[in-house]
């Protein structure tokens, strides 16, 4: 495998950005936005009863953001359908307008201000779900998706992830931009994975937004022991294939815009069954630059034919029934170490680059 540690890197240190590149095609802050966009849904909540305050308004309606975990399970703040016991028992719709989805969702399960969704309907093609964090994560750049009450589309924003020890604790502070009502429940993302539930403005202090951290959300999860899963929304995508038996590969799929892939030298050696590949595809029309790895072994040479109940052959059968699996379990073992190195080196060059644009478009707009 010594090979592969001088071959990888020859891999990534292609993937830095070229602002020339940028200029032609769609941007990456765009491709990563709208690839987060279709997890984003509008939260509509009413109620069998109308109730008016003192200033007329009806308190038994309430607007809020869902992002999607799952084929039909959504994520938002237990506040947003938090009506007064008088409106009855809410109702929760969700929508997206982008992709003309409106369902009923009913609640599974709810810890704090975090609360889990069934939808009863799943959602349809091209919508995906977010992945979650397994940590939970402080003092870094992240961005909040929300739909503002009285809106129909998820608007992106940056923000700085405070520090985890605040006078919001045990949320954790967002700033420098305060959330809109309609807002809560929509999701923070750090390094393509929700990070936290955002809680939209701070009752007492307006000027301040917190969110809820993940760790909350995964706590939630493991207690209930629902199943996730779906098509992920990520700029960095992954697919596993089977060449044939013995072999594995991975292709890694990531957008264009953060630069060409040169073509590392391809190391072909078939009869080794530790030998893995890495090589780069031309880019289609997907504005997606693809990252191949697999491995090359030879697969073992068949047993004779047999007869029925010889047993010296049943044991020649076993045995190579052994010998693939050994060799599919080494193969599997060594695509995976490769591609998760390449996986990982380019979803951060894939953030740094989305967030460095994002930072540039931000300072751009307020120079206007």
């Amino acid at each position: 495998m010594s090979a592969l540690r001088t071959l990888v890197p020859a891999v990534l240190a292609a993937t830095s950005l070229s602002s020339a590149h940028l200029a032609h095609g769609q941007s990456i802050n765009n491709i990563v936005d709208q690839t987060f966009q279709r997890a984003i849904l509008k939260v509509e909540v009413s109620a069998p009863q109308a109730v008016f305050n003192s200033d007329g308004q009806n308190v038994c309606k309430s607007e809020g953001t869902a992002f999607l975990i799952g084929d039909n399970l959504a994520v938002t703040a237990s506040h947003v359908y938090d009506l007064d016991p008088a409106c009855g028992e809410p109702v929760i719709l969700l929508e997206s307008t982008s992709y003309t989805v409106q369902a009923v969702a009913k609640v599974l399960a709810v810890a704090e201000d975090v609360t889990l969704l069934e939808i009863s309907k799943k959602a349809p093609a091209p919508m995906c779900a977010l992945a979650l964090s397994a940590t939970d994560v402080t003092f870094v750049d992240g961005v909040r998706f929300g739909i503002p009450a009285g809106m129909d589309y998820p608007t992106p924003m940056q923000v700085k992830i405070g520090p985890k020890d605040s006078n919001f604790k045990p949320f954790i502070q967002l700033t420098p931009t305060p959330a809109e009502q309609g807002e809560s429940g929509g999701p923070i993302i750090y390094m393509f994975n929700v990070v936290g539930i955002l809680r939209a403005k701070h009752a007492a202090y307006p000027g301040y937004s917190v969110m809820t951290p993940i760790g909350e959300l995964r706590s939630l999860l493991k207690t209930v022991q629902i199943p996730i899963g779906g098509t992920l929304c990520n700029p960095v995508e992954i697919s596993i294939f089977y060449p044939d038996s013995v072999n594995v590969g991975v292709q890694i799929k990531l957008p264009t815009a953060v630069g060409s892939l040169d073509t590392p030298v391809f190391m072909n050696a078939p009869d080794c069954p530790t030998c893995v590949s890495v090589t780069t595809l031309p880019s289609g029309t997907d504005q997606k630059s693809t990252i191949e790895v697999r491995s090359h072994s030879r697969s073992p040479a068949l047993p004779s034919a047999v007869f029925p109940f010889n047993i010296p052959a049943s044991s020649a059968i076993a045995r190579e029934d052994s010998e693939y699996s050994a060799l599919r379990s080494r193969n599997f073992g060594n695509v995976r170490d490769v591609s998760k190195r390449i996986t990982d080196e380019s979803t951060s060059r894939v953030w740094q680059s989305y967030m460095e644009e994002r930072g540039r478009d931000t300072r751009n707009m307020n120079l206007k």
